[in-house]
């Protein structure tokens, strides 16, 4: 099942505020050792595998979950005499996050043209500002109802015609609290984020990683260049123009490929996902079940809502 999985820090901002690693058999996801991997050529995206995919968040989900949340958000405003104009954008996942440019730059059309910087359809910084409701421009009753304080900081007072005082965080939050089914959005992000982060520290540690680095950076020697990783290598061009930038990302990626640098740490990170699915495995079922609860809700309200 692919899972829906709220973005709450930037969201609730905008209201309120298989390669699969071949593990070794048995693996229970306490074991220290290497796990055991196979090492494919990778040349594009469609190449990198990631096991904690299969809980990552589906297009169809986001912009249901997104739809249902607009109708509660609306619902709510009306009790108080609004009509909500604030718009909700879909951004980056915490799987888009967890995965682009993981090892560095992989697509060469891409590096052609933008060298370091993301192509414009992703570029989470623009995401970011248009889910935090960039555009919106509200009437101050707008603007109290939906985020719970007046636009000069103060408290909230607008009530409803029969005295009910305003949700906590304005109408904003609420929307998402009523598909939530509570205070706190559900737990997959956070455990998808927990797999990658501690995936790519153990990754970092590996003995098959760290090789892997080396010949690249012996690679990029050859040309000049003294790294130990390949983020140095963009790093040394951060400030520089825009042409240089794309002249040390070609060569950096130029590197990476002929050393199959890219294909060695998907597989070592590969291989540590799947461990920790396995050893966070209790948690990711429980996530589930929460989610296909909370999706329910979304069906719900966009079966009935207005």
């Amino acid at each position: 099942m692919r899972n829906y999985r709220a973005h709450a820090v930037l969201l609730v901002a905008l209201a309120a505020l298989s390669l699969a690693g071949c593990t070794n058999g048995g693996d229970d996801g306490s074991d220290q050792s290497e796990p055991s991997i196979q090492i494919k050529p990778v040349v594009s995206y469609s190449d990198l595998v990631f096991p904690v995919a299969r809980y990552a968040i589906s297009d169809e989900d986001q912009n249901a979950y997104l739809a249902a949340v607009a109708v509660e958000q609306r619902a709510c405003a009306r009790r108080f005499g609004v009509e909500d104009t604030m718009k909700l954008s879909s951004q980056p996942t915490t799987f888009d996050l967890g995965t682009v440019r993981r090892y560095g730059v992989v697509k060469k059309d891409e590096v052609d043209l933008y060298g370091y910087n993301l192509p414009p359809d992703f570029d989470p910084g623009d995401n970011e500002s248009k889910a935090n409701g960039d555009g919106w421009d509200p009437s101050a009753m707008e603007q109290e109802v939906m985020q719970g304080v007046k636009p000069d900081g103060g408290p909230a007072t607008v009530k409803t015609s029969d005295g009910s005082p305003l949700p906590k965080n304005g109408c904003g939050t609420e929307g998402f609290r009523q598909i939530w089914g509570s205070d706190k959005p559900p737990t997959e992000d956070q455990l998808v984020d927990q797999v990658f982060t501690e995936a790519w520290t153990l990754t970092l540690n590996d003995s098959r990683a760290i090789k892997a680095a080396k010949v690249w950076a012996s690679c990029m020697s050859k040309h000049g260049y003294t790294f130990k990783h390949r983020w140095d290598a963009g790093n040394s061009v951060k400030d520089a123009s825009q042409g240089a930038k794309v002249r040390m990302a070609k060569l950096d990626l130029s590197c990476a490929l002929k050393t199959n640098y890219l294909g060695v740490w998907n597989a070592v990170d590969a291989a540590y996902q799947q461990r920790l699915i396995t050893k966070y495995q209790g948690q990711f079922e429980a996530a589930e079940d929460a989610q296909r609860t909370m999706m329910s809700r979304v069906a719900h309200v966009l079966r009935d809502g207005a």
